[in-house]
C-alpha cells in the first residue's frame, strides 16, 4: 500500500465492506428509534404521542420550515415514548421510539410487485408527491428532494437516479444494480415530467 501521507495515515480501499453484498431482507428489530432531525434543514414536528398506534407508512412528523421533511414510520407497533437520544455523532436530539408489533400498512401504499410506467400526473403534483412522503436525497446532506427540484429549476442538471449505478464507491450502488429496470425507468419519466434534464457534460 503506498504511504502518500508525510505523516502516516490509514489507507482504506475505495469502496464500502457491501457494495459487493447481495440486498437482504433483514428482521425486524424489537424497538425503532427514529430522530426528527435525519436531514438536512430544520427537525421536522412530532405529530404522535406516547401509546399512538402506528402502521408502515404513517406521518409522524411533519416538515417544519422550507428546508425539511415529512417522516413516516418504517414499522407497525406503538410510541412507547418521545425522548432525546445520541445521534451518530452523539449529540442528543429528538426521537420517536416505537416498539415493533405486527407488519399493518397503511391503504394508501402500492404493494403490488407491478411497475406503473404512465404518469398522468402534472409536474407540480409530482413534486408535491415527493414532498409529502419525505424523500430526501441518498448523500450526506439528505436534501429534501422536492426542495432541489425547485431551486434548480427548468433545463438545469440534475443528478437523477442514474447515479447510483454509475461505479461510485456506495452501498446504495448493490440496491440501484438489483432494481436497474425500474430506476431507469424512474430516471427517463421523472426528469421530464419535473422539467429537469441530466447533464451529460
Amino acid at each position: 500500500m503506498l504511504k502518500t501521507f508525510r505523516i502516516g495515515g490509514i489507507h482504506p480501499k475505495e469502496n464500502k465492506l457491501t457494495s459487493q453484498c447481495p440486498v437482504t431482507a433483514i428482521p425486524v428489530p424489537r424497538q425503532v428509534s427514529l430522530m426528527l432531525n435525519q436531514h438536512i434543514g430544520a427537525p421536522a414536528n412530532c405529530i404522535v404521542k406516547k401509546g399512538d398506534t402506528v402502521k408502515v407508512g404513517t406521518l409522524i412528523a411533519e416538515a417544519n420550515g422550507f428546508v425539511s421533511s415529512n417522516i413516516h414510520s418504517p414499522v407497525s407497533g406503538t410510541v412507547s415514548k418521545i425522548d432525546k437520544i445520541a445521534n451518530a455523532f452523539g449529540i442528543y436530539s429528538q426521537a420517536i421510539i416505537i416498539d415493533t408489533e405486527g407488519d399493518d400498512w397503511e391503504e394508501y401504499i402500492d404493494r403490488t410487485p407491478s411497475l406503473e410506467k404512465e404518469i398522468a400526473l402534472s409536474s407540480n403534483e409530482i413534486i408535491q408527491k415527493i414532498a409529502q412522503n419525505g424523500i430526501v436525497g441518498l448523500g450526506g446532506a439528505t436534501f429534501p428532494t422536492s426542495q432541489r427540484i425547485q431551486a434548480y429549476g427548468p433545463h438545469r442538471q440534475c443528478d437523477g437516479m442514474r447515479t447510483l449505478p454509475d461505479g461510485r464507491p456506495c452501498s446504495h450502488a448493490r440496491i440501484a444494480r438489483t432494481n436497474y429496470n425500474r430506476l431507469s425507468h424512474s430516471n427517463e419519466s421523472y426528469p421530464c415530467k419535473t422539467g429537469l434534464y441530466r447533464s451529460r457534460k
